[in-house]
C-alpha cells in the first residue's frame, strides 16, 4: 500500500504514522491524543468517527482530524526501518523537531 491519509483508509488494520499535515491546533490535539509521527496506528473501525488503538488506548477521531495525518501501511515498511541499525553506526530520528510533543502544549487544555 502506498501512502495515503488515514481518513482514506477502508478497512481495519495497523498503519506507521509517517506525518502530520495540517495547522498547528489540529496538529497539537492529533499529539495529544497520541497521533503522532513515528507512531504506530491500528484502525479498529474506519468511518466518521474513526476509531484508533494507539498507546494501547481507544480514541476516537474525526474524519477532519483523520485527513491529516499521512500513513502507510505496517506491512509495507522497509526493513532499514523495523530493524535496529548495527553497532556503530547512527540513525536519524524518524520524528521530526515539528513532530515532537512540547510538553508545554499539553497545557492549557483540559
Amino acid at each position: 500500500m502506498m501512502n495515503t491519509r488515514l481518513s482514506d483508509v477502508t478497512s481495519p488494520g495497523r498503519f506507521y504514522c509517517l506525518d502530520i499535515c495540517c495547522d498547528s491546533d489540529a496538529a497539537i490535539q492529533l499529539k495529544r491524543l497520541g497521533v503522532c509521527q513515528g507512531r504506530s496506528v491500528e484502525v479498529l473501525q474506519p468511518g466518521d468517527p474513526m476509531v484508533l488503538r494507539v498507546v494501547g488506548a481507544r480514541i476516537g477521531v474525526s474524519r477532519r482530524l483523520a485527513r491529516c495525518v499521512l500513513v502507510q501501511a505496517e506491512d509495507a515498511r522497509t526493513v532499514r526501518e523495523i530493524v535496529p541499525p548495527a553497532a556503530g553506526f547512527e540513525v536519524a530520528s524518524p520524528m521530526s523537531a515539528a513532530s515532537r510533543f512540547n510538553e508545554a502544549e499539553a497545557v492549557g487544555h483540559v
